[in-house]
């Protein structure tokens, strides 16, 4: 059975809530379009309000400086469509996770740490990007037995899975480069 990678807390570079910034930095990554974040909780729900043409909303988000308020605000988006955000939030997550994990490398390097352990966000109140668990609960070890759906996990292994792919990639690219170097001398 494949070993079980729990978190929860905001101190976790795997949290939403996360807010390390780079180093010498007030941000943690930064968009195709400049935009940059504290955090992928003020992704989210900056996308959030963006993909239902809420610009007062995206605004305040982006003006604000704590998980816990984006999260708030993110619940204020006017025209939301539960069926579209349904639709497209694992979407935006993986691509809020992968700028944030391929601009920070200690976000980065912790990640691919975590080889090919299952990673479940353990949280004993959210059924739909956690497991519904605490991490204290034995069941957490079990995927079997969790209460949730783990989204916000999944999407991790899939931005690890990424990330371990391009870091392979780049590797054997500068082997290469190497070896024939090594080889015309």
């Amino acid at each position: 059975m494949t070993e079980v990678f729990p978190f929860f807390k905001n101190n976790s570079p795997f949290s939403n809530w996360w807010t390390t910034p780079l180093d010498g930095k007030d941000y943690q990554f930064v968009s195709q379009d400049g935009t940059k974040y504290i955090c992928t909780e003020q992704w989210m729900m900056a996308e959030k309000a963006r993909l239902f043409n809420d610009a007062a909303s995206e605004t305040k988000i982006m003006l604000a400086t704590d998980p816990k308020e984006h999260k708030r605000l993110g619940r204020l988006v006017k025209n939301f469509k539960e069926d579209v955000w349904n639709q497209k939030c694992r979407k935006i997550m993986y691509d809020g996770l992968l700028l944030k994990f391929s601009q920070h490398p200690v976000a980065q390097k912790a990640l691919l740490n975590t080889g090919d352990k299952i990673i479940c966000e353990a949280s004993p109140y959210d059924g739909i990007w956690g497991v519904k668990l605490a991490s204290t609960d034995p069941r957490v070890l079990d995927p079997k037995q969790w209460k949730g759906t783990n989204f916000l996990g999944y999407e991790l292994m899939n931005v690890r899975k990424t990330l371990a792919s391009s870091c392979s990639k780049s590797t054997s690219k500068s082997t290469s480069k190497s070896t024939s170097k090594s080889t015309s001398s």
